[in-house]
């Protein structure tokens, strides 16, 4: 009876993970500007980044940059290819803020693809979207990358061979 029980109670949860593991939509945009979207007046093109490549970094012109998921950003960056918005990269300092951060995104979009215990990774292949976040003790800094092929200029992503 107890056996019963139990294999009742693994089928129970199995079936609850496996409704959890459903990935969510892939992001639309990064920090309100869609994929594919053009260059706006609250961004300022980082020089420091060099020129005559084809990527193009800009920052935020606010000294104080809005919170992502409740979590403070320190530092932010958006990656314009062909003046479309293919990319951005956040950091947030502390374990504590990189777990806030790490457990919303799991929330939003599911479990990540090989979960590693300071790296977690989601992959959209319909829309070229690659969302990870990284956390390095040794620095204690957090970092989210988001990058989309969605609404980038031809030419500007590879697509990816079918798997």
């Amino acid at each position: 009876m107890r056996q019963g029980y139990t294999l009742l109670l693994g089928l129970l949860l199995l079936g609850c993970s496996v409704a959890w593991g459903a990935a969510g939509a892939a992001p639309k945009d990064f920090r309100g500007i869609p994929w594919g979207g053009t260059v706006p007046d609250a961004l300022v093109k980082n020089d420091a980044a060099g020129s005559g490549g084809k990527v193009e970094v800009y920052r935020n012109r606010a000294k104080e940059l809005p919170p992502f998921f409740g979590a403070p950003v320190t530092d932010e960056a958006y990656y314009f290819a062909r003046g479309r918005l293919t990319g951005g990269l956040l950091f947030c300092r502390g374990e504590e803020n990189y777990n806030r951060l790490k457990d919303s995104l799991v929330r939003i979009y599911g479990p990540p693809k090989n979960p590693k215990p300071d790296t977690y990774v989601w992959e959209w292949p319909v829309t070229q979207t690659l969302l990870t976040i990284v956390y390095n003790r040794k620095v204690q800094y957090g970092t989210i990358s988001m990058t989309s092929g969605a609404g980038s200029p031809p030419g500007t992503t590879e697509k990816k061979p079918p798997r």
